[in-house]
């Protein structure tokens, strides 16, 4: 996973939160939000926590600050970047570690849920880090990865500017779940586009004309402009990874 953009223009060198769209994503309640940006990831955190049910332990993959985890109560986060981590235990009492999400440092089984927002396009090899979120989760465990629809953004709507490696369209990510031995319950999205940090009219996100009008548009139109897929690991996946390192091994003997 990379650092999209430089931690302290979100986090104090004390580790505290410093813009008010980060304060608004942790409330989690959209009638608080006053930009497009928190009201989309506020939308975002929603869905997952209706897909997650009850678990009994959650791992955020790519968790930044805990915006996701801070609705969780037994949860583990993991990132690359020291700086996030460190802010995000000043707002959750939850387990932080500095991990890659290609090389998930947890044994098989051990999470009965897994979310996993805007990572996958910036990692080289998705499959590898979905796959070893479905190793390391529970027997009909619960999944949700959330990533940018290149059907919207064609790949230049954001990714020359955030450092996307590769963004899928729905096929594409349907594909890397499925062939992780996943079962897809159900595919939707989170909001049309807000205008992105890097852009020089970014501030209109916080105009109240702005902000009202992208609200009805929001539920006016059809399209969204990522992709949120919650899926469930299935016994299917279990009974295949058995025979494929059965296979494996009379192959290297």
């Amino acid at each position: 996973m990379e650092t999209v953009e430089a931690p302290y223009d979100w986090v104090t060198r004390d580790f505290h939160l410093k813009q008010k769209r980060s304060l608004e994503e942790m409330t989690g309640d959209t009638r608080k939000a006053t930009s497009a940006a928190a009201y989309s990831w506020i939308v975002k955190a929603r869905i997952t926590e209706m897909f997650a049910g009850t678990p009994n332990l959650v791992l955020n993959v790519g968790c930044g600050w805990g915006r996701e985890l801070v609705r969780f109560r037994n949860a583990v986060g993991i990132d690359l970047c020291l700086p996030y981590l460190k802010t995000a235990r000043n707002y959750t009492p939850h387990d932080y570690v500095l991990a890659d999400a290609e090389y998930l440092p947890f044994r098989i089984g051990v999470f009965s849920f897994i979310c996993c927002a805007e990572v996958v396009e910036h990692l080289t090899d998705a499959k590898s880090a979905i796959d070893e979120m479905t190793r390391t989760l529970q027997l009909h465990g619960r999944l949700v990865i959330q990533t940018a629809n290149r059907k919207w953004t064609r790949s230049r709507a954001i990714s020359k500017e955030y450092l996307h490696v590769k963004e899928l369209n729905k096929a594409e990510l349907l594909d890397l779940v499925t062939n992780s031995g996943l079962r897809v319950e159900r595919i939707t999205g989170s909001t049309i586009p807000y205008i992105p940090t890097k852009s020089q009219f970014y501030w209109l996100n916080w105009h109240p004309f702005f902000f009202t009008f992208w609200k009805v548009l929001n539920r006016l139109l059809p399209f969204k402009w990522d992709l949120v897929v919650c899926a469930r690991k299935t016994a299917l996946f279990s009974l295949r990874r058995f025979f494929l390192s059965v296979l494996s091994r009379r192959v290297t003997d």
